[in-house]
């Protein structure tokens, strides 16, 4: 599958070994755009946001193991493969950040000292947890991954990938071989049942394309999915288990962390979006990034309601006990 024809937010090129479910929809051109007005991804380095930085300690970059190697000059650290974005799938040499490595096919936030959250479709089986690595602190200027950084999934403890007339669910809650060290600490998370506001000033922090980690803010929440519209019945199901924001997010976002920037919490995970990229033209055969105008209303980013994952709060209170 081309990545431009990819809704899931899973990223290609690496993890071609992986099967992802397809929630695929029916699109139209008018909305297959990804990003809103200016392109406001950003390096987390360069954010003065204390509640950005602290985000940003959470959020994880999910891996095949197996692409990681000891290195061989430093045995505290692996190495991994040196491939830039323009390699790896094909987008334009001036497209943004397109001579950085690509290394990830999900993104995940921690919620407890050895609980980590992402979307269902980004782990799938007990096989893909064994054979997978969630990294931290992978930044544009990393050539090389300390070992520290670097956990495995010991348990899937809850998933849940469901698309229906009345259910939408994406998620997973993964155990961690250890725990976190202590500067990692998990940001709060709507517990409540209510709702964010239609309005309300959103961000995200993750691993957009399988790049070194990207913050992207200037978004907020937004009304129904166009789809839903199609089917209204199926909308006002829907609309119980996610929201939709004009958030600048690609393949490899799936899992991250959207950030409540009023409240300063976390309000969902990721899981959804418009196409990514598309061919430049006939005589430059590379993808450009798709762009339409900023967001009045309808956006095509889905995020699924954190306060819709069953038990979620027991969990989080189990991870913290195993270490007290």
């Amino acid at each position: 599958m081309a990545i431009k024809d990819i809704l899931l937010k899973p990223t290609l090129g690496l993890i071609a070994t992986l099967a992802f479910s397809s929630l695929s929809m029916a699109k139209t051109n008018a909305l297959d755009e990804v990003i809103y007005g200016q392109d406001n991804r950003q390096e987390v380095s360069s954010v003065a946001s204390d509640f950005i930085k602290s985000a940003s300690l959470t959020v994880a970059g999910k891996v095949l193991f197996n692409n990681l190697q000891p290195s061989l000059t430093n045995s505290s650290h692996y190495d991994f493969p040196q491939q830039s974005l323009a390699l790896n799938d094909q987008v334009c040499h001036d497209e943004p950040f397109a001579q950085q490595n690509v290394l990830f096919s999900c993104s995940a936030f921690l919620l407890g000292p050895d609980l980590l959250v992402t979307a269902g479709h980004c782990m799938e089986n007990w096989i893909d947890c064994r054979t997978s690595a969630w990294v931290f602190d992978y930044t544009n200027e990393k050539t090389s991954l300390h070992k520290k950084d670097v956990y495995r999934c010991k348990k899937i403890i809850a998933r849940e990938l469901v698309k229906n007339r009345k259910l939408l669910a994406d998620y997973a809650v993964i155990q961690l071989d250890r725990k976190v060290e202590s500067h990692r600490k998990p940001l709060p998370y709507r517990k409540d049942s209510k709702r964010v506001k239609l309005g309300t000033p959103i961000s995200v922090v993750g691993h957009p394309m399988g790049l070194p980690m990207k913050y992207a803010d200037d978004a907020k929440v937004r009304g129904w999915n166009w789809l839903d519209l199609i089917l209204p019945l199926r909308g006002i199901r829907h609309r119980k288990f996610y929201f939709t924001a004009d958030l600048d997010t690609f393949a490899g976002n799936s899992g991250s962390p959207v950030l409540n920037m009023k409240a300063k919490q976390i309000e969902g995970i990721l899981v959804e979006g418009a196409k990514d990229l598309k061919m430049r033209n006939d005589s430059e055969p590379c993808y450009i990034s798709r762009t339409r105008p900023a967001a009045s209303f309808f956006a095509r980013e889905t995020v699924f309601r954190i306060n819709k994952i069953p038990g979620l709060n027991q969990m989080v209170e189990d991870s913290f006990a195993r270490f007290e």
